[in-house]
């Protein structure tokens, strides 16, 4: 297993938060756009204020705590150890809950919402990620 440093898990959290939701924005907002309808673009808005909403009141706190966790962990670990075991299992389950809807037969246009939403979370989350790895170059 490939063991790094604090800074280096902090990089590779922030890049994981912030690309996967970049990642599910995109996807979102492409099929919110070709699929939602007459209001695609007042959906995509309101998609984007809960995803923005979600990101700050429940991504960010567990942004940061994780950032601290690393932060006050062995200063060399596994890559891995970014995120914790109970997170991966969260990753896995919401990767299986993407299939689903992906495969469902709900609306492109639904689904699309719900990926802009989410996607929007993690970028919103994703800043606290990023504060994190800048905190640790300074120390």
């Amino acid at each position: 297993m490939l063991s790094v440093s604090r800074r280096h898990r902090l990089l590779f959290g922030a890049i994981v938060w912030s690309g996967v939701g970049l990642g599910l924005g995109l996807a979102g907002t492409r099929w919110l756009v070709l699929h939602g309808g007459g209001w695609r673009w007042p959906s995509w808005a309101a998609a984007v204020a809960v995803g923005i909403a979600k990101g700050h009141f429940l991504l960010a706190p567990r942004a940061a705590a994780n950032a601290r966790r690393i932060a006050a962990s062995d200063r060399v670990r596994p890559l891995t150890e970014a995120f914790s075991g109970a997170a991966w299992m969260l990753v896995a389950g919401m990767m299986a809950l993407g299939w689903t809807l992906r495969h469902s037969g709900i609306s492109w246009g639904i689904v699309g919402w719900i990926y802009a939403a989410v996607g929007t979370a993690l970028l919103t989350g994703s800043r606290q990620a990023w504060l994190g790895w800048a905190r640790e170059g300074r120390e």
